[in-house]
């Protein structure tokens, strides 16, 4: 019985593992070779804006970038390390609980958010010359009611 929980414990783990390697190469392969959709086609950052290089300056122990990159790392990882393991590790916590959590960071990542953009942030700065509504609306290929001319 013991070799059989042992066995089952390994497989968990070794799915984890898996689960975490696939996670960190597509969000890594995401950051360099794709960047954020939202600053693509509108010229603003998103909410998350810096988090892959604060990661991976983290990852480098350069703390201090990593807090220029993005203040709200730690939070992130822990976020995702509670809502990822919650079941796993017996962690406290039930719907309820797991809903005000998120709505908390949700709202914390957005307060951040604007505080960057509202105080010139060089991560967050808006570059709408470059997103593709600008382009699309130079050339005149957006229908008038996207510009807010109907």
């Amino acid at each position: 019985m013991d070799n059989e929980k042992k066995a089952a414990r390994r497989k968990r783990i070794r799915r984890a593992l898996l689960l975490h390697a696939s996670l960190f190469l597509f969000l890594a392969a995401y950051a360099v070779f794709l960047g954020c959709p939202l600053r693509r086609i509108t010229g603003l950052s998103c909410p998350g804006c810096g988090m892959s290089r604060a990661l991976l300056a983290a990852v480098r122990l350069d703390f201090k970038s990593a807090f220029s990159f993005h203040p709200l790392f730690p939070v992130a990882i822990l976020t995702i390390l509670y809502a990822c393991h919650k079941r796993a590790w017996h962690l406290p916590g039930n719907r309820l609980s797991s809903l005000i959590l998120t709505v908390s960071v949700v709202g914390l990542f957005a307060a951040v958010w604007i505080f960057r953009l509202s105080t010139g942030d060089p991560v967050v700065a808006p570059d709408f010359s470059s997103s593709l509504l600008f382009r699309l609306a130079r050339r005149g290929s957006l229908p008038a009611f996207c510009l807010g001319l109907s």
